[in-house]
């Protein structure tokens, strides 16, 4: 793993008032949908640390998004749709995701309509809200740099934002997907990476 950073580096496991990594494990396994179901894709703390959203698989096998109370009670799906929520927005209002059409959209929680994410193209990674809550930063495709863009979510104006490139690319492979990771200042970037190192013999007088 390697970490790109001005000041500060951003933990792997996201924490929230307080909350740790083994609590959002504590909350989903309290969950009894998110316990009876094998299909379970990802997990995320609302910024209160109150609620949860989780994504498992549905009774389709496709994959659904859930709210979770940490008081108890059932999980909320969000919609009927299929969707993966990917990221909650800094007053917890918005949920931004994937559709299994790949299409990019926000869905508000507790219902309204699902709204798509101009400026986002196929192939992009949503990696985080910006602190202000107006902007989307992005990953653009590409293995040989990880190439981010800001995207309005007011206009969809789209803008290069900042390319970085690991300080040792030998044996480098690719990143590893869905391990790329910003604060929400956009000062600090923790990302994982594959490499591939072999080594080279010279055999002399062979006969």
């Amino acid at each position: 793993m390697a970490v790109s950073s001005a000041k500060t580096f951003l933990p792997s496991a996201a924490k929230t008032s307080g909350s740790s990594g083994s609590d959002l494990l504590a909350a989903c396994n309290r969950s009894k949908y998110f316990a009876s179901r094998a299909g379970y894709y990802s997990a995320a703390w609302f910024p209160d640390a109150k609620r949860i959203v989780f994504v498992a698989a549905g009774s389709d096998a496709q994959p659904h998004s859930y709210v979770q109370n940490l008081d108890g009670g059932a999980a909320v799906p969000l919609t009927g749709e299929t969707m993966h929520a990917v990221l909650i927005s800094p007053d917890g209002k918005l949920l931004a995701g994937l559709t299994s059409s790949g299409n990019y959209v926000l869905h508000p929680v507790g219902g309204a309509k699902t709204r798509s994410i101009r400026g986002a193209l196929p192939g992009d990674d949503l990696i985080q809200w910006s602190s202000d809550g107006r902007s989307r930063y992005v990953r653009g495709l590409g293995d040989s740099s990880l190439d981010f863009f800001r995207i309005d979510l007011a206009t969809g104006r789209r803008q290069r934002w900042k390319s970085i490139e690991p300080a040792d690319t030998v044996g480098m492979i690719g990143f590893q997907p869905a391990a790329v990771r910003m604060t929400p200042d956009g000062r600090s970037v923790a990302y994982s990476y594959w490499k591939t190192l072999t080594d080279l013999y010279l055999v002399d007088n062979l006969k």
